[in-house]
């Protein structure tokens, strides 16, 4: 059975990934909630970002993308939704600037 990373649900302030947190082991014959999200981590640090199969990426200080949105919009340019992420994960201090 595989292991839920409680710790990196738990490093986002969004109600529905922090309840996940809790969640200790899976059971690999069944679906859970848990296989729906990926994790944007940098080394053994804290996650920088969480996207989920819906397209919709989390940032750790409650701030949520719709890439396929920005993807769409930028006339499918898929750097579009790169740069919006960076330059927000900048800002908020998730990343260094350049």
């Amino acid at each position: 059975m595989g292991a839920v990373r409680g710790d990196y649900f738990g490093a986002f302030q969004q109600p529905e990934l922090a309840s996940l947190s809790t969640a200790q082991k899976l059971d690999p014959g069944r679906w859970h909630p848990e296989y729906r999200f990926w994790f944007i981590v940098e080394g053994d640090g804290s996650p920088l970002a969480c996207v989920n199969s819906d397209g919709i990426l989390r940032t750790p200080d409650g701030t949520l993308f719709d890439i396929g949105t920005l993807y769409r919009k930028s006339a499918r340019d898929m750097w579009a939704p790169v740069a919006a992420v960076r330059a927000h994960m900048e800002r908020v201090g998730l990343v260094p600037t350049p």
